[in-house]
């Protein structure tokens, strides 16, 4: 009987490490099936990740490579810009030279507008002279009835 009993036990045993490995085969199926699953993901993601790295990298160096065609396009522009700007005011000279310039014309004309009026008002006044000494010729020959020999004598002499 003890030995019935005994035996019955270690069938009870038995029969409860055996539910117990099947329960663990389950769990360990189930367990492995969820890691290949997380590593399908994990490596679909790993990969999505690296092409997302490498558009970037891409779009980086393509942007970097246009920003610098840009920079130099502008360098080139500027540099024109300021060869054409000293050219022209090497050519056209500085704001105080060309108003230095100006005055002096302005001087120079004032200067001679100014002879050239004395040089009238002396012809003028020349002139005049000649023309009051010949009416007092006139006058006088006026008074002495010799008008038309004076005439003569003035327009000789070269008055």
């Amino acid at each position: 009987e003890e030995l019935g009993a005994a035996h019955k036990k270690v069938e009870a045993l038995h029969s409860k490490l055996e539910g117990e490995t099947q329960a663990w085969s389950a769990q360990h199926g189930a367990l492995r099936d969820m890691v290949h699953l997380s590593k399908d993901e994990t490596g679909t993601h790993h990969a999505s990740v690296k092409d997302r790295v490498s558009y970037i990298e891409q779009l980086i160096g393509d942007n970097a490579d246009k920003h610098a065609k840009e920079l130099a396009a502008h360098r080139d522009v500027h540099t024109k810009l300021l060869d054409e700007t000293k050219s022209r005011d090497a050519h056209h000279g500085t704001m105080a030279e060309r108003i230095a310039l100006l005055e002096k014309s302005v001087k120079d004309a004032t200067n001679k507008l100014d002879k050239d009026v004395k040089g009238a008002m002396a012809a003028i006044d020349h002139m005049h002279g000649r023309m009051k000494d010949v009416k007092q010729a006139w006058t006088h020959a006026a008074d002495h009835g010799r008008r038309s020999s004076l005439g003569s004598q003035l327009l000789s002499s070269g008055l």
